[in-house]
């Protein structure tokens, strides 16, 4: 599935990953990952496709990662180490009834004309200018 690897340095870029959690945890360089919506994402917002961030869970405990300046303004909060910009949506559980779980971004729609690495880049920045702070 399609995701946008968001370094510690500012870069974003889009990468492919499987869906399971070590696939996940292996490409943010982490042992345990926790699943955030950027602010203003909330569970309302799952039937569209919404982006969700995959970040370090041990991260702050740890103290060995550095800030990531561009997921802590996206998230409200301070994340540590690279972050991961997944999608998700409901998918169907093979149970009769549909689920939410973590999607690959090609099934959510760009959030604008440069697709979802454009859209990433653009919030960062303007997240950045309303905060007094360079990215």
């Amino acid at each position: 599935m399609k995701a946008v690897l968001m370094s510690v340095i500012g870069e974003a870029r889009e990468v492919e990953v499987d869906g399971d959690w070590k696939s996940l945890a292996n490409a943010i360089g982490s042992e345990y990952i926790e699943v955030v919506r950027p602010h203003g994402f909330g569970p309302r917002d799952i039937q569209a496709g919404s982006p969700v961030l995959i970040v370090d869970e041990e991260g702050a405990m740890r103290g060995v990662k550095s800030i990531n300046v561009g997921a802590s303004l996206l998230y409200g909060g301070p994340i540590y180490g690279a972050v991961l910009v997944l999608g998700e949506g409901m998918v169907d559980s093979g149970e009769g009834f549909d689920e939410p779980d973590l999607i690959g971004l090609e099934k959510v729609p760009p959030r604008s004309a440069d697709g979802w690495v454009g859209y990433v880049n653009g919030l960062v920045q303007v997240l950045a200018r309303a905060h007094g702070r360079d990215v």
